[in-house]
């Protein structure tokens, strides 16, 4: 696992792990370690973490009102969703107007986003959190064009 410092090209934290161990195991102490060598002048701090940050307890951590209070203040994130079967059923129940192209592969592909109505259900969170915000990203084949599996469109989601 490893915490890089796009801007400085620096790697902050990083750990080395066997193997069998899951993706999403510990991310927050890995996370916690890279924030705390950043150097006090920090102004903004920004977190972009894959599929595998997508746990309970480093969003939690991320999210907290406490951040806000740390030098380099609160933390913006985005960390993309594990498509659970709700948040999959709400990104494809997005209205087709809601969808805005920002890219066209080469192939014609468009690349899409919308905003997503989804609330999870969080037990773990705190009255004071934020809301997250969760944004659907959608590959839209050219008319004509179809994915491996047959489909002309695949579905993805962030939260923030």
């Amino acid at each position: 696992m490893v915490a890089h410092w796009a801007e400085a090209d620096l790697v902050l934290a990083s750990e080395f792990r066997d193997g069998n161990v899951p993706a999403k195991q510990a991310t927050l102490r890995c996370a916690q370690m890279a924030f705390s060598a950043l150097p006090q002048n920090i102004k903004e701090r920004y977190f972009r973490g894959d599929s595998a940050c997508h746990e309970n307890g480093l969003i939690t951590w991320l999210n907290h009102p406490n951040r806000a209070l740390e030098h380099g203040g609160r933390i913006g994130f985005c960390v993309s969703a594990v498509m659970e079967p709700a948040l999959a059923r709400a990104v494809a129940s997005v209205e087709e107007k809601a969808w805005t192209t920002y890219g066209k592969e080469n192939d014609g592909t468009l690349r899409q986003w919308a905003e997503v109505e989804f609330v999870p259900s969080q037990s773990y969170e705190h009255k004071q959190s934020t809301p997250l915000r969760y944004v659907g990203l959608r590959l839209l084949k050219a008319k004509g064009l179809l994915f491996a599996d047959g489909s002309d469109r695949k579905h993805y989601a962030q939260t923030s």
